[in-house]
């Protein structure tokens, strides 16, 4: 056992330098805001695949329409992914009224390739080919933007060129133990993305806020290659577009870019989203981030271990309350940093009261993610 302890501290000691890390990077990423003296110059198309999305699709494009960006150099392509709800119905009278959203529907273009499972990547190509414009921005069916969100990414991308641009995404929640439990967990997975995409450490990114050009997505031919895989529109897209365009790519911190994304409502629909992100852990081309996720399972799983022994002999329990104690201060003041940005702090308080239930989710989810299916959308989705 002692050698299992030995190989415990010493995956703590290289997280401890990660989180560090990671803190020290994120504080460092400049926050920007959107510029009056910025003339709009780039022509963006917003590309959404939606299903089953009627209690959310009018708050999404009644805030695409109150963009303070100019209607003519934007267009919103919403692609309804075999809706059974009024999600088709809401988004017709949208387009009636507004010239620049077009409603596709992805039923008439499924015959043209071949059976999948990936509906949301054919739904993205789909868009993309139809787009009219040269920077394509996606976010999902459930999320609301904010009115400058159009404008920093123009301004982005005058100034950097980027091939691919990574945004901030913040989770709509109230009080309650799954929301206070997924906020904490999301804010730190945004820190880090945000740190290893400003610093490019690695590749990472959210759907609910991303942009990359027309050009870039033509030439690594889509999602040809991951077009298998069910999940990673985003993550997968991003390595194959990052492989192609090294150093071509960045995060834009500030206000002005978060995009709020309504959180999942119950313990279960949250575990089959996290099931669904740890299932294409599998495919990841970078192994840097590959590293780091399987260092933090390890970590969480050597935590569950020490539970169980503590079952046994309370000295395992006094050496995994010390470790657990020691695992809150190393990632506090990441966490507080990042919540500061976000406007999160009230969660901050039950960050140490989440911990143990974290771990054991952490692991859970870990395993699962590639040992079952899981439900989506009304589908069941393999997760080989």
């Amino acid at each position: 056992m002692i050698y299992f302890l030995l190989c415990f501290l010493l995956m703590m000691v290289i997280y401890t330098y990660k989180i560090f890390r990671y803190q020290s990077i994120w504080e460092s990423i400049p926050v920007v805001a959107t510029s009056t003296g910025t003339l709009p110059r780039t022509g963006i198309t917003i590309i959404v695949a939606a299903r089953n999305e009627e209690l959310y699709i009018g708050e999404l494009l009644n805030a695409c329409m109150r963009q303070n960006y100019p209607k003519e150099l934007y267009e919103v392509i919403i692609i309804d992914d075999h809706s059974t709800d009024r999600t088709a119905s809401i988004i017709q009278s949208y387009v009636e009224k507004f010239s620049n959203i077009r409603y596709v529907s992805l039923a008439e273009y499924t015959h043209l390739y071949p059976p999948t499972l990936a509906f949301k990547k054919l739904a993205l190509t789909i868009g993309v080919k139809l787009s009219k414009h040269h920077l394509i921005v996606c976010t999902d069916a459930d999320c609301v933007v904010p009115e400058n969100w159009l404008a920093i990414y123009d301004q982005t991308y005058q100034q950097q060129q980027w091939q691919f641009i990574v945004a901030p995404v913040r989770l709509i929640t109230s009080y309650n133990s799954v929301d206070i439990f997924q906020s904490l967990d999301f804010l730190t997975l945004q820190g880090i993305t945000g740190a290893a995409v400003a610093n490019q450490l690695h590749a990472m990114c959210n759907g609910a806020n991303l942009a990359f050009t027309k050009q870039a997505f033509e030439r690594v031919n889509g999602y040809e290659g991951i077009d298998h895989i069910p999940s990673g529109d985003d993550l997968l897209l991003m390595h194959k577009i990052v492989s192609a365009y090294p150093k071509q790519y960045g995060y834009i911190k500030s206000g002005d870019a978060i995009v709020d994304t309504h959180a999942p409502k119950t313990w279960k629909d949250l575990f089959q989203q996290r099931i669904r992100w740890a299932s294409k852990t599998g495919h990841y081309q970078d192994k840097s981030i590959t590293s780091t996720l399987i260092l933090v399972f390890l970590i969480n799983l050597c935590f569950v271990i020490l539970a169980f022994c503590s079952l046994f002999a309370f000295k395992w329990f006094t050496f995994f309350c010390l470790l657990l104690f020691a695992k809150v201060l190393i990632e506090y003041p990441f966490i507080e940093a990042v919540a500061r940005f976000f406007q999160r702090n009230r969660y901050l308080k039950f960050f140490p009261i989440m911990q143990v239930p974290h771990i054991f989710y952490t692991v859970s989810a870990g395993m699962l993610g590639k040992l079952k299916h899981y439900q989506w959308k009304g589908r069941t989705i393999p997760t080989k």
